[in-house]
């Protein structure tokens, strides 16, 4: 289910693209604590400190999910999106059958400029993921910024056809690089 945590529509997917973590590892109570606090630092944008509490951690749990999705979203949200896209390769690696290495890669990919490798990477997995609006809507993105507009409806038809279809098309209407098709999604 897509649920908003915050207003950007790349929140959205964070929380949708999640690492589920179905088994975590068994931290310690003292590398639970770092990343306690490491998500308090982050939500107040406290790159710094967010990143000692992350290296504060056992150096052998730092391939924990929690770790892992707290890193990417601290390098994206303080702007490093070389870390970032460098993080999802491990977390691809670690989890190939989990959606959230290949969206937050891509995400990575388009704020360094990639759009065109964001766009050929996702396309590659989406039938991976089928089922899941989050993939072929964030294609349906990187499809329009490279003006790409009858793969757009395509990608927006398909993330539209899945269980999340509702969530999905109002996370849409919020999406700036779909306004061209804002007053279509109706249609769709």
């Amino acid at each position: 289910m897509l649920r908003r945590a915050d207003p950007s529509p790349e929140s959205a997917l964070f929380i949708s693209a999640g690492l589920g973590y179905r088994a975590p590892m068994s931290l310690s109570l003292a590398d639970i604590a770092h990343l306690e606090a490491a998500e308090g630092w982050l939500e107040r944008k406290q790159w710094a400190n967010c990143f000692d509490e992350l290296e504060r951690m056992d150096y052998n749990n730092r391939d924990d999910a929690r770790e892992k999705a707290l890193r990417w979203r601290l390098y994206n949200q303080s702007r490093q999106h070389v870390p970032a896209a460098n993080v999802t390769r491990g977390i691809q690696r670690r989890w190939p059958n989990e959606p959230a290495g290949y969206v937050w890669r891509s995400i990575s990919l388009n704020k360094l400029g990639c759009t065109d490798e964001a766009y050929d990477e996702l396309a590659r997995v989406v039938d991976k993921f089928d089922g899941l609006a989050v993939v072929p809507l964030l294609l349906a993105v990187y499809a329009c910024q490279l003006q790409r507009y009858e793969a757009t409806r395509s990608w927006l038809e398909r993330a539209f056809a899945t269980p999340d279809s509702k969530e999905a098309k109002l996370l849409a209407l919020q999406w700036p690089e779909l306004e061209p098709f804002w007053c279509k999604i109706g249609e769709i």
